[in-house]
């Protein structure tokens, strides 16, 4: 036998053999004791002597609850559990003792969390015993468990809870201190206690409840995973046994001046732990608080993670029952798609296809179809708010890649182009408008598009070419200008594609100028865009007939410079907009007249029939065949008196003899 077990013997004797005198001297012994033994024998000495000895031994003995060592831990759980029951007026110390036994019930060896749930068992049933005519009416009309109860675990007796819930209101204030501790160690003791002080205290908390999830909101930010955890826990079975009405009209109002991931990551444990016709009467309120724009586009990834969980939440617990605010789900869970990370976004798509299987959709996809209309209004609001970095910006440009993906976005065109008219005003933030094209060039450039067999097709081409596409092509200085002139002239030629509404005939006055001048950009790609929508606007001017002799005077210089372009793509587009610019010609076309243009139109090609690039050289004599047409004499006299300044004979005698079958053939 060692010394200290020894002294437990020997101070344990000498208090059994004078305990009607011990009192008297207690607070002595203790003094001398309490530094290396109080965990061995604090028990028998205190339970023998008066209550001025508990207040000294409290302290370490909580202290030991920390201890790495199991051993110590039990004995600890054993003393804390015969004083609850032998204590001498141990009433007076319920609110200090309950924490250390409730504390053990979620200890990390099974054995010892075991024992003490045992333990804790005893002491409520001789609780309910020594308080038997208070709880008589209770006890009467005992029943079984709440049916919403949590799952998986084991409800206290009624003599621990009705210890738990009368001591409540004295052991919360320092819990909500210590959740706040600055040892990792206290904070998560306090959250296992937090979680043993909801499942015994049940519906009794309600009185403390605010400054409970207080504490809680912070608690559950904590860097240490178990606290965590154990604060989620917690929240989840307090929603078992609080109504969502008393819950949320705490929760929601503290979010009012700030939503913090707190907030977001209680709500969503107590959404999860609600009963389901409960949560139901309350959806209406919770989903009109969580669509505010201070909550829903909030761009942190983690917010928009935790307030995804809140909507799982809802569509789990409420199932079909969700569907009478199905619009205000879309409208907070769709920012999630553009303004999370991948897997926030993959989320966000999971919870709207759940929702539109919900709904009935079929296929479910088309919840974007029934539910984008109310979303674009509500970001038509803030236009005047938009900067690059706004989430409305990202929230707009997403729902529009969305319904274009999922071949819905025709019933939506006219208030699309409504907002892009709006954002490519000569004022916006640059950046914007260039999002802005983006997403008009895919709605443009998407094959098999559903706006082939829109019925506002029409409307919303001209509309956008006009109001949208034609203030950005107009020169500004600066890098961020140039891209955006990039990106219009863009969207100009995908709206002059095939088939190009009627209405659009009307629009090449407007046009031209602006584009004639972008082709001869500073930037490589706006030139070529540019050529290519001169060609578009050229065959849209011929088959509206507005093609005549002015237009192509006025085309030509601009174009023809082109085929001297250092890029060899720019070049390319030039030659096709030449010939599609001369062929055929139109009725008021003089040739006569206009030998000035048509001898430089010959000269400025014939000289790159030597041009170095041998590719180059091949389109251009298919190009000088298909302009031949326009004055063959001039083109044979012109090639035949130069005919020995040429390398490329061959070309140069394929084009002889083209020009010779023409004349032949106007000749008979």
């Amino acid at each position: 036998m060692d010394r200290s077990e020894a002294c437990r013997e020997l101070a344990v004797g000498i208090v059994n053999h004078i305990i009607n005198h011990y009192s008297l001297f207690n607070e002595d012994m203790i003094s001398y004791l309490m530094p290396v033994l109080v965990q061995r024998l604090g028990g028998d000495v205190v339970c023998h002597g008066n209550n001025k000895s508990v207040d000294p031994v409290m302290g370490p003995l909580g202290e030991r609850m920390f201890d790495q060592v199991p051993g110590v831990r039990q004995v600890i759980t054993r003393v804390v559990a015969a004083w609850l029951m032998k204590l001498p007026d141990r009433y007076s110390y319920f609110h200090r003792l309950l924490p250390l036994i409730l504390t053990s019930l979620c200890d990390e060896m099974p054995d010892l969390a075991a024992e003490a749930w045992e333990l804790w068992q005893n002491i409520g049933e001789q609780y309910l015993l020594e308080n038997e005519k208070d709880l008589k009416d209770t006890m009467d009309f005992l029943t079984q468990p709440p049916s919403h109860y949590p799952p998986e675990v084991r409800r206290p007796n009624l003599g621990c809870r009705t210890l738990v819930q009368r001591n409540a209101g004295k052991i919360i204030p320092a819990l909500a201190n210590e959740l706040g501790d600055w040892q990792v160690d206290v904070r998560l003791k306090a959250s296992q206690l937090l979680c043993q002080l909801v499942l015994n205290a049940e519906t009794h908390l309600t009185h403390h409840l605010e400054k409970l999830l207080v504490a809680m909101y912070r608690a559950v930010q904590d860097d240490d995973a178990r606290v965590v955890e154990n604060v989620e826990k917690a929240a989840k079975y307090l929603a078992h046994f609080v109504p969502p009405n008393v819950t949320l009209s705490l929760v929601l109002p503290a979010m009012e001046d700030g939503v913090t991931h707190g907030h977001l990551k209680v709500l969503a444990e107590i959404l999860w732990g609600s009963e389901k016709s409960a949560l139901v009467e309350e959806l209406e309120g919770v989903v009109n608080f969580l669509q505010r724009h201070d909550v829903c586009w909030q761009q942190s990834e983690l917010s928009q993670r935790y307030l995804q969980n809140c909507m799982l939440a809802i569509l789990t617990v409420c199932e079909e029952s969700v569907q009478p605010v199905s619009q205000q789900f879309f409208n907070v869970t769709f920012p999630g798609a553009a303004l999370g990370d991948t897997a926030v976004r993959n989320t966000a798509e999971e919870l709207l296809m759940r929702l539109g299987q919900t709904e009935g959709c079929e296929p479910p996809h088309l919840v974007y179809s029934r539910h984008a209309g109310s979303l674009f209004q509500d970001l038509q609001l803030s236009l005047d708010t938009w900067i690059f970095n706004s989430p409305q910006r990202s929230i707009f440009q997403t729902l529009v890649e969305k319904l274009v993906s999922y071949d819905t976005v025709g019933p939506y065109l006219g208030i699309i182009s409504s907002l892009m008219v709006y954002l490519t005003a000569t004022d916006k933030d640059p950046r914007v408008k260039l999002s802005v094209y983006t997403s008009l060039a895919l709605l443009l450039n998407t094959k098999n598009s559903p706006l082939g067999s829109c019925d506002e097709l029409d409307t919303f081409r001209v509309t956008v070419v006009q109001d949208v596409i034609l203030p950005g092509l107009v020169w500004q200085a600066g890098r961020t200008a140039e891209t955006v002139r990039t990106s219009a002239v863009a969207c100009l030629w995908a709206a002059l594609q095939d088939p190009v509404p009627p209405s659009m005939v009307r629009v090449t006055d407007m046009c031209l100028p602006l584009v004639l001048g972008l082709v001869e950009d500073s930037a490589r790609k706006t030139r070529l865009l540019a050529c290519r929508a001169l060609r578009a606007l050229v065959q849209l001017a011929r088959s509206g007939g507005r093609l005549n002799a002015d237009l192509i005077h006025q085309v030509f210089p601009a174009v023809i410079k082109r085929l001297d372009d250092i890029n060899n793509d720019v070049r390319v587009a030039a030659v096709k907009t030449v010939v599609t610019l001369y062929t055929p010609l139109p009725p008021d076309y003089d040739v006569q007249c206009s030998s000035a243009l048509v001898d430089a139109l010959y000269t400025t090609m014939l000289v790159h029939l030597d041009d170095p690039d041998s590719v180059f050289q091949g389109i251009m004599l298919d190009a000088l065949k298909d302009v031949s047409h326009i004055h063959p004499r001039l083109l044979w006299e012109k090639l035949n008196n130069s005919l020995g300044n040429f390398r490329n004979t061959k070309d140069c005698s394929e084009l002889l003899d083209h020009i010779k079958s023409l004349r032949d053939t106007s000749a008979t």
